[in-house]
């Protein structure tokens, strides 16, 4: 009873979890901007977890270390996604309702934590055929949406990265008008959380700034790395050391007609071999366009 009594206040007093951050994911999380779980428990670097808009450090901190006492693995992890879902909710309520532009800014920076904490695994979430599920409330996914065409730089990012990481194929036409902005850093955010997402949209609009000629190198690259990414992530993307039961299936989830993919990919091969062959096009273009070729000529991709 009182293990219990001990569990149910850890489980008020909590409103985050952090996953043990070793090798690879701790240095993507570093390369891509992203807080790493050393950061997210420290307070320090780039990807420090603003507290109520940095006013309380030390109660985050408590809060953070209370999970990590609660005994067990499982009744941890269980916590931790509870209480990170439920800060969650409640941090996108306040995204949606606060006018203060600094406090908008960082909330929208808050959540970009949580939503990387709350991934389960490094591997883009959809694939060339499937768009990601979201694990959001449809009111979470209307408050992000509604970031993502927020008129502050920062959390417009924010919520950009966030879609990647959390949102589904409802939020990929908002990303498809962000890839049309003016600033690089935005485009660029945009084409990673589209490659995230994956699905049909994304890839049609991924394959459209891949191919067209009057792009700057920078995005037809980034368009066709992610591209790349979906079309080998059967081979590249094994189980993670933090990511060991992959979701399964279910019944009702939605299935694409085998045809449709199968004209999708055809018409995918045939824009790659049109840049590979492209002599105008940059070297490292025409390399990677004939990367993505290959993986989907030998049948691997998805």
């Amino acid at each position: 009873m009182a293990d219990q009594a001990h569990d149910d206040t850890i489980r008020e007093q909590c409103g985050l979890e952090v996953y043990p951050a070793q090798g690879a994911r701790a240095k993507w999380a570093l390369a891509h901007g992203r807080p790493s779980d050393h950061h997210l428990r420290s307070g320090s670097g780039r990807g420090a977890v603003a507290s109520d808009t940095d006013r309380e450090p030390a109660r985050v901190q408590d809060r953070l270390a209370s999970v990590q006492r609660i005994p067990g693995p499982v009744a941890r992890k269980w916590t931790g996604e509870h209480l990170m879902t439920r800060e969650f909710s409640r941090l996108t309520e306040g995204l949606a309702r606060d006018p203060d532009p600094d406090e908008r800014r960082a909330i929208s920076k808050q959540l970009r934590n949580i939503g990387f904490a709350m991934r389960t695994s490094i591997k883009k979430r959809g694939s060339l055929s499937k768009s990601a599920k979201s694990r959001l409330a449809p009111e979470e996914l209307r408050a992000l949406h509604g970031a993502l065409q927020d008129t502050d730089r920062s959390v417009r990012i924010n919520a950009i990265i966030i879609s990647g990481d959390l949102g589904d194929a409802s939020s990929v036409p908002i990303l498809e008008e962000l890839c049309k902005s003016d600033d690089l850093n935005v485009r660029l955010a945009a084409i990673i959380s589209l490659g995230d997402i994956g699905g049909p949209q994304s890839i049609a609009a991924l394959t459209r700034l891949a191919c067209d000629s009057s792009e700057v190198a920078d995005i037809r690259f980034a368009a066709l790395s992610e591209l790349e990414k979906l079309a080998a992530k059967r081979i590249t993307s094994g189980p993670d050391i933090f990511d060991p039961l992959p979701p399964q299936s279910t019944p009702d989830e939605p299935t694409h007609e085998p045809e449709k993919m199968a004209e999708q990919n055809a018409e995918l091969l045939q824009k790659m071999k049109d840049i590979e062959s492209d002599e105008s096009a940059d070297d490292l273009l025409r390399v990677k366009a004939a990367d993505i070729r290959r993986y989907l000529e030998s049948g691997i991709a998805d």
